[in-house]
């Protein structure tokens, strides 16, 4: 198995801390959202619990993938601007876990589409889901096509809450609207990592801004 690894050395670890704060950030999220759908019995808030648990889940196979090349590396060959990383007896965990991380990060972007949009036929969920699990597995460029199919679903949700905001001028819709564009933006840093491996931290970075931008939303709605 060829692993790519992204990122600059100076990075590696810190990717692993954001994404634990992401995480628990995530799962803060998944909480508030339950809490409001016991009080209110609206089942997108139901959705959105359901979708930030899976981006929970998904980062968590991510680190577990990340774990197993990072420490259980046999032999490393650099070429240009790639490391190039064989492993073995770990090949089987970390194609595993950056399937389902993969995956179930796109779900999880899925569910929040169909649900702001409201899109309730079954057929047309599942061909997205369908789609999703093509670009995954069976691509050759996986990891572009991966990240390129994330930033056209959040470009998509990105655009429904700056329309909200832009009706509402609410702070929390605002709130809302910043944090999907950060994470959209950060679906174009982690393409152009090939330019300079700086955008991978650039990328983890306003991946992270953006959870945390959704959490204040959460936080100033329940104030009301």
């Amino acid at each position: 198995m060829v692993q790519f690894l992204v990122g600059p050395e100076w990075f590696y670890g810190v990717d692993t801390i954001f994404e634990v704060f992401s995480i628990i950030v995530c799962f803060l999220i998944a909480i508030f959202a339950y809490k409001t759908y016991n009080l209110t019995n609206q089942r997108k808030y139901f959705y959105f619990m359901l979708s930030f648990l899976l981006i929970a889940a998904s980062l968590t196979f991510k680190i577990i993938a990340n774990f197993v090349v990072f420490y259980k590396t046999v032999e490393k060959s650099f070429y240009g601007l790639f490391i190039v990383t064989y492993t073995h007896s770990f090949d089987f965990i970390n194609t595993v876990a950056l399937f389902l991380f993969r995956f179930l990060f796109l779900i999880a972007f899925i569910i929040i589409l169909a649900n702001i949009l409201n899109i309730k036929d079954k057929k047309i969920i599942s061909l997205l889901l369908f789609f999703s699990f093509l670009a995954v597995i069976f691509s050759t460029f996986a990891y572009f096509e991966f990240h390129l199919t994330l930033a056209l679903i959040v470009g998509f949700i990105s655009h429904y809450y700056f329309k909200n905001y832009s009706i509402k001028k609410r702070k929390s819709a605002f709130l809302v609207m910043m944090s999907f564009m950060a994470i959209f933006l950060s679906q174009i840093m982690f393409i152009l990592f090939i330019l300079d491996k700086g955008f991978y931290a650039l990328a983890e970075t306003l991946q992270l801004i953006g959870f945390l931008f959704l959490l204040l939303a959460y936080l100033v709605i329940l104030k009301k």
